[in-house]
């Protein structure tokens, strides 16, 4: 029985360090830093193409265990053709004037920062806006003067 204990053991301790050295050694061949960046990272910003310039972000979320709603906000400079890919990526369809979401939701491009934000400029101008509706969450972005503008909110 002592043989077969043993055996056991060492099962335990090779599971228990393969446990380890296998995410250790993935985030060495990427990269630690690569590594916390994609963990940290929204997906909004992932989402972004290669290439992003000038990225801004703001977000909020609420205080306490579940922490369920939030907002953000995130600009950045992409190529205009760049943009339908984007939306796509993250699940977004355009909008219509017909369109209708749930909650009451509309598309709007208020900033919902309670501070100013000096690069937060679109227009409330809705035309061209994708949009996903996941009921008690939304995101909707644009193109507009070389930025994709970007406003995710859930309740």
């Amino acid at each position: 029985m002592k043989v077969a204990r043993d055996k056991l053991d060492v099962r335990i301790v090779m599971t228990a360090v393969v446990a380890v050295l296998v995410p250790l050694a993935i985030a060495g061949a990427l990269g630690l830093r690569t590594l916390v960046v994609y963990l940290t990272e929204s997906p909004l910003r992932r989402a972004l193409p290669h290439g992003a310039t000038g990225i801004e972000g703001w977000s909020w979320t609420e205080p306490g265990p579940l922490g369920q709603d939030g907002s953000a906000m995130l600009r950045a400079r992409i190529p205009e053709d760049a943009f339908e890919k984007y939306a796509k990526d993250l699940g977004m369809t355009p909008h219509t004037a017909n369109r209708a979401y749930g909650n009451g939701f509309s598309p709007s491009y208020v900033s919902l920062a309670d501070e100013p934000l000096d690069w937060w400029d679109p227009t409330d101008e809705v035309e061209g806006t994708w949009v996903l509706d996941q009921g008690s969450s939304w995101t909707w972005a644009k193109w507009e003067n070389g930025f994709v503008y970007v406003l995710s909110w859930s309740i």
